[in-house]
């Protein structure tokens, strides 16, 4: 229970009496992005040390240093939490931690899921529920941001902001002689990064950097390189939705198992790249070799343990040399719709009164519906954005093992629509994987073990396996039959589904899917016919919306 009426004593240690850490955990960067205007709005309250950072990068033990704990941790999947977060959630649940683990710490916490999910906000919601089981004590009650409610994530997060902030100031007052700052008044905000030429990177002392700079490594060490065998189109022309299946070979075998992911990184289009350098006129540095350095006035009032990450996987910060045109064509997401907090990064850079105005309203709260109308209802690109890119949010395929260790198969939609506007809309990553030709080499392919089917796949080294012969009620619709597909191939790869053995020896499988048009999207139906008759297959059940 909430106790509204005990001030809050100073943190333990040598942080500033009025000192924050907000800790997130996100997949797609909207959890990042809520963590940071909660920074700015502490920082408007004078809160001299506000430290933002992944989950997984701190110790919980941590969190006693500090005045308040802010968590912003959103839901993926089926209530699992986030990769940059479970190693953290993991630490909580150690036998050995008592109720006065956590005693002192004050905590607020933003979660965010979609009311679709039947575990809706459960990371939040289990995260919260256990540090209080550890003592500590939340200042203001939580808020749960739903993508499917009115006004979506925003206005949830905007209808709490404005009670967080009163109790912070209840318990933090600000000194008599400290002004308040408005919701924007930090125009001035400081970069975390700045990008100098690499000829000039000796002029800046390294002893000018107090915080430590940790180099971000891709969300997984197995990294390859791949070569593109097939592309083709599985659905007809006339049909409205663009299907492809994409081979990609290997020169190593990979230990996968059913429910394993790869992650491609794609690459903007040249011609997008080449409007955003004219309209910026950075045409004459594009090439220039930088270097990526932190902001010694953005590290010197940090804590001694905060670490400042590179922003961007797979560069190494003030050794890996790169130029402006690699990073705007594989690191930067130009084509991304702007979060609000966009547009304020952007009004800085104006010297129109009359468009900074105007940046600034998308900004405010009371204007809300004048963000969405002009920004995610239409869909509208970021072409023009200056600069606080965020990194393209790696998009997670299902993997379609074939027996061969050295083959993926991908079942993609690609992603293309029109908007309210009658723009044409693409995806990032399947309009570059649509137009690439066979035998293209993608560079810097990532294998992430899921463990979403543990229990279910063959793998000798999966020790939680059900039994080989377990059987399998398997249900998916259009291009979710590619997951199901890798289960049925690992189970006919099992030495009781040979041709050989005894029918009460078959693992027996009941495949139900669903499709719009069975001469369209009917997925892999030839293929599914024949394991019928392998006889591993008892029966497949699939329900077409039309049937020509």
């Amino acid at each position: 229970m909430m106790n509204g009426s005990t001030p809050a004593p100073p943190p333990p240690s040598s942080l500033p009496p009025q000192s924050t850490i907000i800790l997130y955990g996100t997949e797609t960067g909207t959890a990042q992005d809520l963590a940071s205007e909660i920074a700015r709005c502490l920082e408007c309250q004078h809160f001299t040390l506000v430290d933002v950072l992944p989950l997984d990068s701190v110790s919980f033990d941590l969190l006693s240093k500090y005045a308040l704990t802010v968590f912003v941790l959103a839901t993926t999947g089926q209530g699992e939490f986030p990769s940059n977060a479970r190693k953290f959630w993991t630490s909580l649940l150690r036998k050995r931690l008592g109720p006065t683990t956590l005693q002192g710490v004050r905590f607020a916490l933003v979660g965010l899921g979609s009311s679709s999910y039947l575990r809706f906000n459960w990371a939040a919601r289990k995260l919260a529920k256990r540090v209080k089981m550890l003592g500590a004590e939340e200042v203001v009650e939580a808020c749960e941001c739903d993508e499917l409610a009115d006004g979506s994530t925003e206005r949830a997060f905007e209808d709490w902001i404005g009670r967080f902030r009163d109790e912070v100031l209840r318990r933090w007052p600000l000194a008599e002689e400290a002004g308040h700052v408005g919701r924007n008044g930090h125009d001035g905000e400081t970069s975390k990064w700045i990008l100098k030429r690499a000829d000039e990177i000796d002029s800046l002392p390294s002893r000018e950097f107090n915080g430590q700079v940790q180099h971000a490594n891709p969300s997984s060490t197995d990294s390859f390189e791949a070569k593109l065998d097939s592309n083709v189109r599985l659905t007809p022309p006339t049909h409205w939705q663009d299907v492809r299946f994409l081979r990609l070979s290997t020169p190593a075998s990979i230990d996968y198992q059913p429910g394993d992911s790869l992650a491609i990184h794609p690459e903007n289009m040249p011609s997008d790249v080449d409007h955003l350098l004219s309209l910026m006129e950075w045409h004459s540095i594009a090439d220039t070799r930088l270097v990526l350095v932190p902001n010694p006035a953005y590290c010197k009032p940090r804590s001694p343990v905060f670490h400042l990450s590179s922003p961007l996987p797979d560069i190494s910060t003030t050794t890996t040399t790169t130029t402006l045109r690699h990073l705007l064509t594989s690191h930067l997401d130009i084509t991304a719709i702007p979060r609000r907090s966009f547009f304020s990064h952007l009004a800085r850079f104006t010297t129109s009164t009359l468009h900074k105005d105007r940046l600034l309203e998308f900004t405010n709260p009371e204007f809300l519906d004048e963000y969405y109308d002009y920004a995610t209802r239409p869909r509208r690109s970021i072409l023009e954005v200056l600069q606080e890119f965020d990194s393209v949010k790696l998009p997670w395929c299902q993997v379609e093992p074939t027996p061969k260790a050295t083959i993926f198969d991908l079942l993609i939609a690609i992603v293309r629509y029109r908007t309210v506007l009658r723009k044409v809309r693409e995806g990032v990553c399947t309009r570059y994987l649509a137009q690439l030709p066979v035998g293209s080499k993608l560079r810097n392919v990532e294998w992430k073990r899921d463990g979403r089917f543990a229990g279910a796949t063959s793998s000798p080294k999966n020790n939680d396996r059900i039994s080989h012969a377990k059987h399998l009620f398997l249900i998916g619709a259009g291009t979710g039959i590619a997951p199901l597909r890798s289960l049925i191939h690992d189970k006919l790869a099992l030495p009781s589904a040979s041709a050989s053995a005894a029918d009460d020896q078959l693992p027996k499988i009941l495949l139900f899917f669903g499709g719009r048009n069975k001469s369209a999207d009917y997925f892999f139906a030839s293929e599914i016919g024949f394991v019928s008759m392998r006889r591993s297959l008892a029966a497949c059940y699939w329900r077409i919306r039309r049937l020509w």
